[in-house]
């Protein structure tokens, strides 16, 4: 038996994966990215998601960000534009966490394009939530559809635009969109994954031992070196 975190249980499947995850930290935002490096590695097919797993688009578009950060600091009031214009039209975390830095420029001009550019960029996502909502009304019986308004609520909480209450709210409803998902259509291991890292993420070691135990149980390959 091992006692962590005032929980007692055998050393089960789950648990020795999550003692591969810790491997000496006791962080939890270094918990979870341990944890998702371990996930990659492992044979077994693991979707993530957008709002987790980056594609090559996303990474290149991190890359690209880069030099905008020089120029939001910049004194060129053009090319602040220029640079809020295009972090317009695209969605990701560096994205928001630029405009939002921009919203402290000394120039009212640059904080108010940069204010606008996040609500479009809000209204999108919630417009791409709101659509999922849709389709898995219209298909009570679909996992997917369940999957994937799950997915819509984590990258809307990922993007960095809810406040830590609605990032609760949104947390709660993607965990209960899965679990109606996997209810449906059981024999999904990357979703249960998915549920674990959740729980992890909301400090719910239980919760997330017992998704690994069933992963495990789904796909013995995850905990294969």
């Amino acid at each position: 038996l091992i006692v962590w975190g005032g929980v007692v249980r055998n050393m089960g499947a789950g648990l020795a994966c999550l003692m591969q995850v810790l491997r000496g930290t006791l962080t939890w935002m270094n918990l979870v990215g341990d944890y998702r490096d371990i996930v990659r590695r492992k044979s077994v097919q693991i979707d993530m998601g957008t709002s987790v797993a980056l594609t090559a688009e996303r990474i290149r578009e991190q890359i690209d960000v880069t030099p905008i950060v020089e120029i939001i600091d910049s004194d060129n009031f053009l090319k602040k534009r220029q640079a809020i214009e295009r972090l317009s039209r695209r969605h990701s975390p560096k994205s928001v966490a630029m405009l939002k830095r921009a919203l402290q420029d000394p120039h009212p001009d640059i904080r108010f394009y940069a204010s606008v550019a996040l609500v479009q960029i809000e209204g999108k996502m919630a417009k791409w939530v709101k659509d999922a909502e849709q389709e898995a009304a219209d298909n009570p019986d679909s996992a997917i559809a369940r999957k994937d308004l799950g997915n819509r609520y984590h990258e809307y909480i990922y993007m960095g635009l809810l406040d830590r209450a609605m990032k609760a709210d949104y947390s709660m409803r993607a965990m209960q969109c899965y679990r109606e998902s996997i209810t449906i259509d059981p024999g999904q291991p990357d979703l249960l994954v998915r549920m674990a890292r959740t729980s992890l993420e909301n400090r719910d070691i239980a919760g997330a031992l017992d998704f690994l135990d069933r992963a495990v149980t789904e796909d013995s390959s995850f905990l294969a070196a």
